[in-house]
């Protein structure tokens, strides 16, 4: 047993709010990205394209307001989140949180035709997200089993009761029951599982992220065109390849894989990084790009007429 203390995750940005919203929803990339659209243009929330946690003066004293209008100001504990990026990070505008939202937009006190449920719920998620990451961390009873079956052993950890209250009156935090010293087993149940896994939305934009691959406003297009082409498609939240779409991989890796590969897709991505900062000059780099794709490919096109499936790429 021990205490932990536990923090409070920071705001959103475009590629953390796509992959809660996905994961707790189940809602598409593109669907998301038209909600936070809406919140913004309402003026509900901050610009939604963005790579940043910052979090400003004005931000900080917006969480300020909703704790000590909920009487728990003892928790404010104000954070910026320093970060790169131009813009803060997705934060509500107002000290409103979604239910009172609701009820202004229900008496007409706020006027909209936009803001329907799916809003409500994605703009709770922000609010929440946001009023946390500016309150104490959560100090918890931790307990750590080692549980032995037969010749196997797993170590469990649970929180098992809240020692100091913090973020946890604001956000989510799962408490759990505490084990007794020994079980029974009634049941074995063995489960077979792939070794490789299908991929949600949210896996996806995850890797992206990680991998330094796209951005904030690209992410959910790249899924969305994905779809659209009928690359892949989606069941039970998770996106499966179709004939089409392994077709189309297939003859890119064989003849263009040198262009098409996640690290030729990130040095793009920071020669457009270092052109817009003025590290690079714009003319230049386009002349250089052109230079090696004529000495690479003859015809693009040629590699896919001489194919028997010229379809796949119409």
């Amino acid at each position: 047993e021990k205490d932990l203390e536990i923090p409070p995750l920071p705001p959103f940005t475009t590629d953390t709010i796509l992959i809660q919203a996905n994961r707790v929803f189940k809602m598409k990339s593109d669907e998301i990205m038209n909600i936070l659209q809406d919140l913004f243009e309402e003026g509900f929330i901050t610009y939604h394209r963005t790579e940043s946690t910052r979090v400003s003066t004005i931000g900080q004293n917006i969480a300020k307001e909703y704790l000590s209008a909920k009487n728990l100001q003892e928790l404010f504990l104000p954070r910026t989140w320093e970060s790169e990026g131009a813009h803060e990070c997705i934060r509500p505008t107002k000290s409103i949180d979604s239910q009172t939202l609701q009820i202004l937009i229900e008496e007409g006190s706020i006027t909209t035709s936009t803001i329907k449920k799916q809003h409500l719920i994605v703009y709770d998620l922000i609010f929440k997200r946001f009023i946390s990451s500016q309150t104490k961390p959560v100090k918890v009873k931790n307990v750590t089993y080692s549980i032995t079956l037969g010749k196997s052993e797993i170590v469990l950890s649970r929180n098992v009761d809240i020692i100091d209250k913090g973020w946890n009156e604001i956000g989510y935090l799962k408490i759990d029951s505490l084990l007794p010293d020994e079980m029974t087993v009634r049941k074995l149940i063995q489960v077979k599982k792939p070794k490789v896994t299908l991929l949600s939305e949210a896996d996806i934009i995850q890797t992206m992220k990680q991998k330094g691959i796209g951005r904030p406003s690209t992410y959910s297009k790249i899924i969305s065109t994905l779809l659209k082409r009928k690359y892949v498609f989606l069941k039970n939240n998770k996106l499966i390849p179709t004939k089409k779409g392994m077709e189309v991989y297939s003859i890119l890796k064989e003849n263009y894989k040198e262009f098409i590969s996640e690290d030729r897709t990130k040095y793009i991505e920071q020669i457009m990084d270092d052109v817009e900062n003025g590290k690079e000059n714009y003319f230049s780099v386009l002349k250089e790009i052109l230079e090696e794709y004529k000495s690479n490919i003859e015809d693009p096109r040629s590699v896919f007429l001489e194919r028997d499936n010229t379809k796949v790429i119409n």
